[in-house]
């Protein structure tokens, strides 16, 4: 009679666990003060983290960049529409007008001062309004676009292209660079249902107020001054 094969016992599947998270991927995520679940899929490269490592306010404006890159393309846009269409606008015009009333009895201190906070306060707006899917930051470049144009326009054909290319400077150089990444960081925000890296909002939250901390107020505080000083000169002290 043969003999029957023995039978070998299944093998009980092992149970299911988190896997390991390598110790240079715990040493990065530490780095830049995240935890391995406040990335997504997409945040991830072959050991799990962003290779590039960087810190959480960089790593917003990393994470931010085509949302910043989209406000750009409307501030351009709408800087066009200023400068072909400078009647258009009178309303914005009177409202920049009152702005310059406001300056026009301050010292040197007072304007600076004045131009800082006005100017914070509208890149805090844009951050703060951001979540309500970034229409306040696009809107605010479309105003601010057509503001920078008209200007152009109208003071090229008064006092001269040099004249008004050194008037903006300071623009160009700091406040500009400021809002535009206070704007895409509030679109940033406002595209976060839509985004597939799974980032967690308060965790995105968290990383757009240390970008706009770090980045933001520097700029701003460092365009008033040159400002000021620019429109102390010309008033003649």
């Amino acid at each position: 009679m043969p003999e029957t094969p023995e039978l070998q016992d299944p093998q009980t599947p092992a149970p299911l666990t988190s896997p390991e998270v390598p110790a240079k991927t715990k040493a990065s995520l530490n780095k830049r003060g995240l935890g391995p679940s406040d990335l997504g899929p997409s945040d991830l490269g072959p050991s799990g983290l962003d290779p590039s490592g960087l810190d959480p306010s960089r790593g917003a404006l990393h994470m931010a960049r085509n949302p910043i890159a989209a406000v750009a393309a409307v501030l351009a846009a709408s800087m066009v529409v200023g400068l072909l269409w400078p009647e258009g606008f009178s309303l914005l015009l009177e409202q920049l007008e009152g702005l310059a009333s406001e300056i026009r009895d301050r010292d040197f201190i007072g304007t600076v001062v004045f131009i800082f906070f006005n100017n914070l306060k509208a890149a805090a707006v844009a951050v703060i309004t951001g979540p309500l899917l970034g229409i306040i930051p696009v809107l605010q470049a479309a105003a601010n676009g057509v503001i920078i144009g008209v200007v152009i326009r109208l003071s090229a054909e008064s006092a001269g292209v040099l004249i008004t290319m050194l008037g903006l400077l300071p623009h160009g150089i700091f406040e500009i660079p400021a809002m535009l990444i206070s704007w895409g960081l509030g679109l940033w925000l406002g595209l976060w249902p839509f985004n597939k890296d799974n980032l967690k909002f308060t965790r995105r939250v968290s990383m757009a107020a240390r970008a706009w901390l770090r980045y933001v107020v520097p700029l701003l505080a460092a365009a008033a001054l040159i400002e000021g000083a620019l429109i102390t000169a010309l008033k003649g002290g």
